[in-house]
């Protein structure tokens, strides 16, 4: 079976001279782009700019890995680079419109501002310093945190397993950081942790609070929730809950739900995830078809994004983004301009 986590313990334009990258070329080799501090029309801003060089008609997926940040059309035929070099992991919000990112040797959080004007080189705010926490769960993971409105819950943003150690940054003025793990509060260690959290240092405060007050009204979700699907029948041989096995549910623009076709419970509850083919009644049974959680659906529905890999729902993980050796397999991702989030 293969447990991937568990799930309950519960300028107009860029400067014509900047060649595309095709796939599988070396992206760090050549020009980046980036943004200016500021704001910008919207025609020129970086995300628009991206969307139109980039993705050209096709969705513009944001990816970190050991060739820098990139922006990479979900076809794989352009891609550019935004910060060369090591980057462990990336998040798209689409509430204060920043791509999220962590400094090469994870000490800091720093962000790229979408609205700001497109330029030659990027402009990467320092945000947060400090931020390489180290557990007894393993590496902290980072995201970020929008306060529940008129009472409600919490609008959260990051990658990994809950289960896992995770530190978030909430979104508000002032901001503030916060600890959340529930593998480490099942061992009594959360309020240690919760102290660690607290020595990192909000650096970039003032940024963090206007770009707050701009995702006032938005969502880290564009996509919405996952629409259940009448139940499919699958092998119960690796299902200790039969119940929660068959589970369907429609992945939007796609025309393919993901099923659950394994649960078993340990230490904490796993559940497997397979691609569905709703029109011809069958699991896909490709390799990658079992990577769908945790995952970022872009919005042209030809694709997900899930631990720094693009994968074609036609042909699977493009060259350009190979997956994770298992190694660093927690990456993170996005895409511009939309998405839909799948979860564990």
């Amino acid at each position: 079976m293969n447990r991937r986590a568990p799930l309950s313990l519960l300028a107009p334009t860029l400067l014509a001279a900047m060649p595309l990258v095709a796939c599988g070329g070396a992206s760090s080799a050549g020009p980046t782009v980036g943004h200016a501090a500021g704001g910008g029309d919207a025609a020129g801003s970086l995300d628009a700019t991206l969307q139109r060089e980039v993705g050209a008609g096709a969705s513009v997926a944001i990816v970190a890995g050991p060739s820098g940040l990139r922006a990479i059309s979900s076809d794989g035929a352009r891609e550019r680079t935004l910060v060369p070099g090591p980057v462990p992991w990336a998040l798209v919000d689409h509430r204060a419109h920043v791509v999220w990112f962590g400094s090469a040797d994870r000490t800091e959080v720093r962000a790229i501002d979408l609205t700001a004007p497109a330029t030659a080189t990027p402009v990467a705010e320092t945000i947060v310093t400090g931020a390489d926490l180290q557990t007894d769960a393993g590496q902290t993971l980072w995201g970020v945190r929008y306060p529940g409105r008129a009472g409600g819950e919490p609008d959260e943003l990051s990658f990994g397993h809950p289960i896992g150690p995770h530190a978030l940054l909430e979104l508000a003025d002032p901001p503030s950081l916060h600890a959340s793990s529930m593998i480490l509060a099942m061992w009594d260690q959360l309020d240690a942790f919760e102290a660690q959290v607290q020595t990192a240092q909000v650096v970039g405060g003032d940024l963090v609070a206007a770009w707050a007050q701009r995702g006032t009204d938005g969502t880290t979700n564009p996509g919405g929730a996952l629409a259940e699907r009448p139940a499919v029948s699958v092998d119960l041989s690796e299902c200790d809950e039969p119940d929660q096995c068959g589970l369907a549910q429609e992945l939007d623009g796609t025309g393919l739900w993901r099923v659950a076709t394994a649960f078993s419970c340990g230490d904490g509850c796993y559940t497997d995830w397979r691609l569905y083919d709703p029109s011809a009644q069958r699991l896909r049974d490709e390799p990658w078809a079992n990577l769908i959680a945790d995952a970022w659906v872009a919005p042209d529905g030809t694709a997900f994004v899930t631990n720094g890999a693009i994968v074609r729902f036609d042909r699977g993980p493009l060259p350009t983004t190979p997956l994770s050796d298992g190694e660093d397999p927690d990456r993170g991702g996005g895409w511009l301009g939309g998405g839909q989030y799948v979860g564990f």
